[in-house]
């Protein structure tokens, strides 16, 4: 409740039937229990968007990849370390030659063991070897092994990266530890093919939930301010 309370909100209004919505100001805090259905909602529409206009490639499939580091005191480095290694593993010839495209999402825990990060991707992919991804992965991080690769439908890739990105489940005195270790990085990250794609996305309409009237909302303030005129 507390953190409810300190949190900004912005009054928005339809200009077309006057209903009014409270929406949260983004606080900066990637992990912040208030700001993150909403980023889940533009994350889940990137990635339907995505996975609907993926390329059609004769014999790929859609596989949900796991990939992890060891875990570690210092979270920065530990970020910094497990996307380099992602990106040496991307430019694999296995890896270029097995995935077409794809994205990925970061994923953060602290079980009192010190740090964890994950990448888990979800990849347009012909048959991949599992054994051949972890010897790959080793040699990209230096001895790390934790590699999981599974098939999964265009849903069920949606919920899962839709469910990392948005976890809140953090601590709120570590919160801003992984926040700042983040500060560089996007938390979702198109890929291979699906990069050029992503670059094609635009953003669905706004839609008022009482009248139905797209792209009608106006901060409160603008339409007071000219109301008073």
């Amino acid at each position: 409740m507390t953190e409810s309370v300190s949190h900004d909100y912005v009054t928005i209004q339809c200009v077309c039937c006057g209903y009014t919505l409270k929406v949260p100001v983004y606080c900066g805090n990637r992990f912040c229990g208030i700001c993150h259905s909403q980023r889940q909602k533009r994350v889940r529409n990137r990635i339907n968007w995505l996975i609907k206009n993926r390329p059609f490639v004769r014999g790929t499939m859609l596989k949900h990849l796991t990939l992890t580091v060891r875990n570690h005191q210092d979270l920065a480095q530990m970020v910094k370390h497990l996307v380099r290694s992602f990106r040496r593993l991307r430019q694999r010839a296995y890896f270029k030659k097995h995935v077409v495209g794809g994205a990925f999402v970061i994923e953060i825990t602290e079980k009192g063991h010190g740090w964890h990060a994950h990448i888990h991707c979800v990849i347009q992919a012909f048959r991949i070897e599992w054994q051949i991804i972890r010897n790959l992965w080793r040699q990209c991080t230096g001895g790390s092994t934790g590699v999981d690769i599974r098939n999964r439908s265009a849903v069920s890739c949606i919920q899962y990266l839709t469910k990392y990105i948005s976890k809140s489940d953090l601590p709120i005195d570590l919160q801003s530890v992984a926040s700042d270790a983040l500060k560089n990085y996007r938390l979702f990250n198109p890929f291979g093919s699906w990069f050029a794609i992503n670059k094609q996305y635009v953003h669905p309409p706004s839609r008022c939930p009482k009248c139905r009237a797209l792209n009608s909302y106006l901060p409160w303030d603008i339409i007071f301010g000219a109301w008073h005129g």
